[in-house]
């Protein structure tokens, strides 16, 4: 079970994306393409009110929609003073946002209905000539739309940072890392990414967006490991009493 840890006494992750105020702000973008959106096909199905064309208007807009469920999704997880993990017994992991899989995966739907419906325009010609190959450049967003479903069904779950007494490690895009904590020579941000890296210089790195957990208060954690080796005696259970005060 993923608990969810609001840490006192830090300032945490301020970078970009950690404003809550983003949401909003996405909210009020997808409204305003979808009014415009919405204009430019009420015209078409206007002007030419075939099952063609509301077929091409409902799987646009169905498109919009899940696109912004998704980026609403993702801007929405809130990280500043946040660790999101889940402990069992010795090992505690850090996972990705959830909220996202959903809206990621079905985007396939409405980008599939939107081609078909594009080629169903296309030869059916029910649109005038100055306006028929206009649907035709939905061909790019709907080609998008099933690339990133099948990423999102096909790809790794998503990044886990792991901990346990005896080492730390990092599961991000495809490849795994992990290192004894007696080998963790820094741990910190640099160029907009959480950094462990090693003596031998290997590093474990992952973009902010790639955990649900604060990136700042994360490498905090893992300094104060690696730095206090009694302390990782306690990785588990005492982890959570840990970051409820704050004191690491």
């Amino acid at each position: 079970m993923t608990q969810s840890i609001w840490v006192p006494g830090r300032s945490g992750w301020t970078g970009r994306g950690s404003n809550p105020a983003a949401t909003g702000i996405a909210l009020t973008c997808f409204g305003i393409i979808a009014l415009v959106g919405g204009g430019w096909l009420a015209s078409l199905l206007l002007s030419s009110p075939s099952p063609a064309v509301f077929a091409f208007a409902l799987s646009l807009m169905a498109l919009i929609a899940c696109t912004a469920w998704a980026v609403v999704a993702q801007l929405g997880v809130q990280r500043r003073r946040i660790l999101r993990l889940r402990v069992e017994g010795e090992m505690v992991e850090f996972g990705p946002p959830t909220r996202t899989r959903l809206p990621l995966r079905l985007l396939g739907i409405p980008g599939l209905a939107l081609a078909a419906s594009v080629v169903w325009v296309l030869t059916t010609g029910e649109l005038a000539s100055t306006t028929r190959y206009g649907p035709a450049v939905m061909f790019v967003p709907a080609a998008a739309a099933v690339v990133c479903s099948i990423r999102g069904w096909r790809g790794p779950v998503g990044s886990v940072l792991s901990m346990t007494p005896q080492q730390v490690g990092l599961r991000c895009q495809g490849r795994e890392v992990s290192a004894p904590w007696g080998d963790v020579a820094f741990a910190g941000l640099a160029e907009q990414h959480a950094v462990v890296r090693m003596r031998d210089g290997r590093e474990l790195r992952w973009a902010p967006r790639d955990l649900a957990s604060d990136p700042i208060l994360l490498t905090e954690l893992i300094a104060h490991y690696a730095a206090t080796p009694a302390s990782r005696r306690e990785i588990g259970a005492g982890t959570v009493a840990l970051l409820r005060s704050g004191e690491f």
